[in-house]
């Protein structure tokens, strides 16, 4: 599950996911159906001066489309402070609007 593949070494991460996607884009193509996934572009610690992209070659081969959702930092940090279901770290609305 989720919990396992968080603890995987980064190398894993790349392989078990590419294995994902190219399964869900062959089953897509196999049954003539259009597939949504969702995930990130990348994770950005307020700590560090950029974003460690999280995106694969693999994603860029498969996906047709990309949807960028520009919510306002505002709302983003609201939200996140109001998750009950997950401890999230606290950012800043400056850094979330970076």
């Amino acid at each position: 599950g989720l919990n396992a593949f968080k603890m995987m070494a980064e190398q894993d991460h790349v392989y078990w996911h590419g294995l994902a996607i190219g399964k869900i884009g062959a089953d897509c193509t196999d049954l003539g159906k259009v597939g949504v996934v969702t995930g990130h572009f990348m994770f950005w610690s307020e700590e560090k001066d950029t974003g460690s992209p999280v995106y694969t070659k693999k994603d860029m081969q498969s996906f047709s489309h990309i949807l960028h959702l520009d919510f306002p930092a505002k709302v983003v940090a609201q939200q996140r402070q109001l998750d009950t279901k997950r401890i999230r770290p606290s950012f800043s609305v400056n850094h979330l609007h970076r």
